[in-house]
């Protein structure tokens, strides 16, 4: 089981600005790189935390198990 990475994620949430900055995390896959944009508007926590746990490297790696084509992926 992995370590709690709570911590890690707060203090990497601080130097998250909505109002300087617009955010994308970019998956790269084997069938190209994915782009999301971060909506702070219609998900602000969601954003911030899926932005800070990018920060410290959690989704390095990450295999995704669950595909449904034009619909989602789970990791």
């Amino acid at each position: 089981m992995s370590k709690n990475r709570k911590a890690e994620v707060e203090e990497a949430q601080k130097s998250i600005d909505f109002a300087k900055n617009k955010y994308q995390i970019v998956l790269d896959t084997s069938l190209g790189k994915i782009t999301l944009d971060m909506d702070r508007e219609k998900a602000p926590g969601h954003s911030r935390n899926m932005i800070a746990l990018a920060k410290i490297g959690y989704y390095d790696n990450l295999i995704f198990h669950r595909v449904i084509e034009g619909f989602m992926i789970q990791g």
